[in-house]
Protein backbone atom coordinates (compact mmCIF):
# COMPACT_ATOMS: atom_id res chain seq x y z
CA UNK A 1 0.00 0.00 0.00
CA UNK A 2 1.52 3.49 -1.06
CA UNK A 3 1.65 5.54 1.66
CA UNK A 4 4.03 7.98 0.01
CA UNK A 5 3.56 12.68 0.26
CA UNK A 6 3.03 12.11 -3.52
CA UNK A 7 0.52 9.13 -3.51
CA UNK A 8 -1.33 10.91 -0.91
CA UNK A 9 -0.89 14.65 -2.83
CA UNK A 10 -2.35 12.41 -6.26
CA UNK A 11 -5.26 11.34 -4.31
CA UNK A 12 -5.91 14.64 -2.61
CA UNK A 13 -6.74 16.21 -5.73
CA UNK A 14 -8.30 13.71 -7.71
CA UNK A 15 -11.71 14.76 -6.45
CA UNK A 16 -13.57 12.34 -8.72
CA UNK A 17 -12.37 9.45 -6.61
CA UNK A 18 -12.74 10.90 -3.58
CA UNK A 19 -16.03 11.29 -4.42
CA UNK A 20 -16.94 7.68 -4.50
CA UNK A 21 -15.42 7.06 -1.13
CA UNK A 22 -18.11 5.09 1.02
CA UNK A 23 -15.56 4.36 4.08
CA UNK A 24 -15.65 0.54 4.46
CA UNK A 25 -13.49 -1.64 7.10
CA UNK A 26 -10.12 -1.75 6.19
CA UNK A 27 -10.01 1.67 3.92
CA UNK A 28 -6.90 3.72 4.62
CA UNK A 29 -7.08 7.73 4.64
CA UNK A 30 -5.63 10.51 5.92
CA UNK A 31 -7.60 12.02 8.91
CA UNK A 32 -7.09 13.56 12.27
CA UNK A 33 -3.52 15.20 12.84
CA UNK A 34 -2.82 14.30 9.04
CA UNK A 35 -1.96 10.76 10.11
CA UNK A 36 -2.83 8.21 7.69
CA UNK A 37 -5.26 5.61 9.44
CA UNK A 38 -7.18 2.27 8.96
CA UNK A 39 -10.72 2.52 8.99
CA UNK A 40 -11.87 0.55 11.68
CA UNK A 41 -15.75 0.15 12.18
CA UNK A 42 -15.61 -0.26 15.66
CA UNK A 43 -13.69 2.44 16.19
CA UNK A 44 -14.98 5.09 13.38
CA UNK A 45 -18.63 3.94 14.05
CA UNK A 46 -19.69 7.49 15.27
CA UNK A 47 -18.31 9.51 11.92
CA UNK A 48 -19.41 9.57 8.49
CA UNK A 49 -17.78 11.22 5.71
CA UNK A 50 -19.27 14.08 3.55
CA UNK A 51 -17.43 15.63 0.37
CA UNK A 52 -14.03 14.99 1.77
CA UNK A 53 -14.58 15.67 5.75
CA UNK A 54 -15.11 13.06 8.12
CA UNK A 55 -17.90 14.29 10.65
CA UNK A 56 -18.00 13.53 13.90
CA UNK A 57 -21.38 13.64 15.90
CA UNK A 58 -22.64 13.55 19.58
CA UNK A 59 -26.50 13.46 19.38
CA UNK A 60 -27.81 16.27 17.19
CA UNK A 61 -24.72 18.31 17.60
CA UNK A 62 -21.15 18.46 15.18
CA UNK A 63 -19.10 17.64 17.65
CA UNK A 64 -15.36 17.92 14.82
CA UNK A 65 -15.16 18.54 10.93
CA UNK A 66 -11.85 17.16 9.64
CA UNK A 67 -10.57 16.96 5.87
CA UNK A 68 -10.58 13.46 5.10
CA UNK A 69 -8.60 11.81 2.05
CA UNK A 70 -9.09 8.22 1.08
CA UNK A 71 -6.19 6.48 -0.01
CA UNK A 72 -7.44 3.49 -2.54
CA UNK A 73 -5.80 0.50 -2.22
CA UNK A 74 -4.69 -1.16 -5.96
CA UNK A 75 -7.88 -3.39 -5.56
CA UNK A 76 -10.03 -1.00 -5.15
CA UNK A 77 -8.31 1.21 -8.45
CA UNK A 78 -8.68 -1.54 -10.36
CA UNK A 79 -12.26 -1.88 -9.26
CA UNK A 80 -12.86 2.16 -10.07
CA UNK A 81 -11.25 1.44 -13.17
CA UNK A 82 -14.10 -0.95 -14.36
CA UNK A 83 -16.73 0.14 -16.90
CA UNK A 84 -20.30 -1.05 -16.31
CA UNK A 85 -21.37 -3.70 -18.86
CA UNK A 86 -17.39 -4.31 -20.24
CA UNK A 87 -15.41 -7.45 -18.53
CA UNK A 88 -13.02 -7.03 -16.28
CA UNK A 89 -10.70 -8.41 -18.59
CA UNK A 90 -11.04 -6.01 -20.58
CA UNK A 91 -10.36 -3.41 -18.79
CA UNK A 92 -7.22 -4.95 -17.28
CA UNK A 93 -6.28 -5.42 -21.20
CA UNK A 94 -7.18 -1.57 -21.63
CA UNK A 95 -4.79 -0.30 -19.21
CA UNK A 96 -1.89 -2.63 -20.24
CA UNK A 97 -1.75 -1.46 -23.36
CA UNK A 98 -2.56 2.27 -21.35
CA UNK A 99 0.38 1.37 -19.41
CA UNK A 100 2.69 1.56 -22.46
CA UNK A 101 1.96 4.26 -24.14
CA UNK A 102 3.21 7.67 -23.43
CA UNK A 103 1.62 9.63 -20.83
CA UNK A 104 0.37 13.10 -22.00
CA UNK A 105 2.52 16.20 -21.19
CA UNK A 106 5.31 14.21 -19.58
CA UNK A 107 6.13 12.05 -22.72
CA UNK A 108 6.99 8.83 -20.65
CA UNK A 109 5.58 5.55 -19.99
CA UNK A 110 3.58 5.84 -16.75
CA UNK A 111 5.63 3.66 -14.84
CA UNK A 112 8.32 6.12 -15.52
CA UNK A 113 5.70 9.18 -14.06
CA UNK A 114 4.70 7.04 -11.31
CA UNK A 115 6.49 5.92 -8.62
CA UNK A 116 4.20 2.54 -7.40
CA UNK A 117 1.57 0.80 -9.04
CA UNK A 118 -1.27 2.62 -7.01
CA UNK A 119 -0.02 5.86 -8.75
CA UNK A 120 -0.19 4.31 -12.07
CA UNK A 121 -3.49 2.65 -11.55
CA UNK A 122 -4.78 6.29 -10.04
CA UNK A 123 -3.22 7.78 -13.05
CA UNK A 124 -5.49 5.33 -15.47
CA UNK A 125 -8.60 6.01 -13.54
CA UNK A 126 -8.40 9.72 -13.61
CA UNK A 127 -7.15 10.13 -17.73
CA UNK A 128 -9.41 6.95 -18.65
CA UNK A 129 -12.65 7.63 -17.11
CA UNK A 130 -12.34 11.35 -15.78
CA UNK A 131 -10.69 12.72 -18.58
CA UNK A 132 -7.82 14.14 -16.54
CA UNK A 133 -4.03 13.81 -16.36
CA UNK A 134 -1.87 14.74 -13.64
CA UNK A 135 0.88 17.95 -14.70
CA UNK A 136 2.90 17.44 -11.94
CA UNK A 137 1.08 19.76 -9.21
CA UNK A 138 -2.82 19.07 -10.01
CA UNK A 139 -5.11 16.84 -12.07
CA UNK A 140 -6.10 18.89 -15.33
CA UNK A 141 -8.55 18.51 -18.06
CA UNK A 142 -7.38 16.84 -21.69
CA UNK A 143 -8.02 19.21 -24.10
Amino acid sequence: MDRSRTYIRLCAGAQEVQAQWRPAHGDFFVGEERRIQCWVDSVHAGREVRQGFGITRKGDKLISLTPYIWLPRLDQLMELAQVPGRRFESVSQEFYTWAKTDYPIWQQAPSRVFATLEQVWLAFVMQCRQAKVWDGSSWIALT
